[in-house]
């Protein structure tokens, strides 16, 4: 899709999802290290509404429309990660990976995007032990968002978890 196909008020805020993403692909989690922010008192906060509002350009329908396509696909890449793993293919988890980040990066589910980072640069690296390990950590932290988001009022969970954090 050119630029110019791209109605303007998404321009910005997927330029601002790629800044975010490359930020995100900077960073490195060595292996086995505990993500700093897992004991954090706002853990509860699965869906982090302000980024997510960010995504969306702050439309309600636009998130809508994006949650339900992660609640379709995601299951998909969580079993292609899955496959990749028990076939030992390396480089099928880092892109299953990274495909399940970006998607969790998209939809606020920050946490989550931070474990399949570290499942992605498993798979990068050809380190399938690693990727053994970090594989239930992601599945648990993925049925977290798919819990939060089988709440009929999710949206209101989330802007309230957003409001206590900002306090």
């Amino acid at each position: 899709m050119c630029n110019e196909e791209i109605p303007p008020r998404f321009r910005n805020s997927m330029r601002e999802t790629a800044d975010m993403m490359r930020s995100i692909n900077a960073r490195e989690y060595p292996q086995g290290q505990q993500l700093e922010h897992q004991t954090d008192k706002n853990r509860d906060m699965v869906i982090d509404w302000k980024s997510l509002m960010d995504v969306c350009s702050s439309n309600e329908n636009i998130i809508q429309t994006v949650m339900q396509a992660f609640v379709n696909d995601g299951p998909s890449s969580i079993k292609s990660i899955m496959s990749a793993l028990e076939a030992g293919n390396s480089e099928n988890i880092r892109l299953y990976a990274h495909k399940l980040k970006g998607a969790a990066m998209t939809v606020g589910a920050g946490y989550l995007s931070e474990k399949a980072y570290r499942l992605e640069h498993a798979g990068k690296e050809g380190d399938i032990a690693a990727a053994e390990k970090l594989l239930p950590e992601v599945k648990d932290e993925f049925e977290k968002v798919m819990s939060f988001l089988s709440f009929e009022n999710w949206m209101q969970k989330a802007k309230e978890n957003c409001q206590v954090k900002s306090k």
